[in-house]
């Protein structure tokens, strides 16, 4: 896996991908577009209609991106410009491998998209069901409600994925998962730093 970070040697099969890709039983949501905005190299908050758009929920957002005329230095351009630097790969006590960084971060900063296969609810569970006691899950399933729907994204990470794979379970988290849409209605689940020690 060639991202710029150091991984552990026993994982050679981990294929890399900087973003979410379409995997067996992908909803119908990764391929359906949304649209831009309309603003010129940098957006502002009371004029783009990126920003001003909450997807359903308070608790998502919506990212610019290839779709919109604004250039990389918009701060509404989380995956653009990658993973926060200084991230590393530790082996936790008992949890398997972890992420930390060597760097101060503030707080709403965004740290990482957590990548992989974009998969359906059956096959997350056939995933799941071949798993042995010991073995590491990494499937993330993330729930949205919307006028009394349970709306599912599901993504695994395990044999294709990005660094974000290797954000563990906390009692005391300090990120948050946020589902960031930008070129899709199927969103990024993206990790914002939200709580410091």
């Amino acid at each position: 896996m060639n991202d710029g970070y150091e991984h552990p040697e026993n994982l050679s099969y981990l294929a890399y991908t900087s973003t979410n890709i379409p995997g067996p039983a992908c909803p119908d949501e990764f391929f359906t577009t949304i649209s831009g905005c309309d603003c010129f190299a940098k957006c502002k908050i009371e004029s783009c209609t990126c920003i001003g758009t909450s997807f359903r929920l308070k608790e998502s957002k919506k990212g610019c991106s290839s779709l919109c005329p604004c250039d990389l230095t918009c701060d509404n351009r989380f995956f653009d410009k990658g993973p926060i630097k200084g991230l590393e790969v530790f082996e936790t006590e008992k949890k398997g491998h972890g992420l930390k960084t060597r760097l101060k971060i503030s707080k709403g900063e965004f740290v990482c998209e957590y990548a992989g296969e974009a998969i359906g609810q059956v096959e997350a569970e056939r995933r799941f069901s071949l798993q042995r006691t010991g073995d590491s899950n990494y499937i993330f399933v993330l729930k949205e409600f919307y006028e009394n729907k349970c709306i599912l994204t599901i993504v695994d990470p395990e044999a294709i994925g990005n660094i974000g794979r290797y954000i563990n379970h906390s009692c005391e988290p300090n990120l948050c998962p946020v589902p960031v849409r930008t070129e899709t209605a199927f969103p990024h689940i993206s990790f914002f730093f939200c709580k410091r020690y």
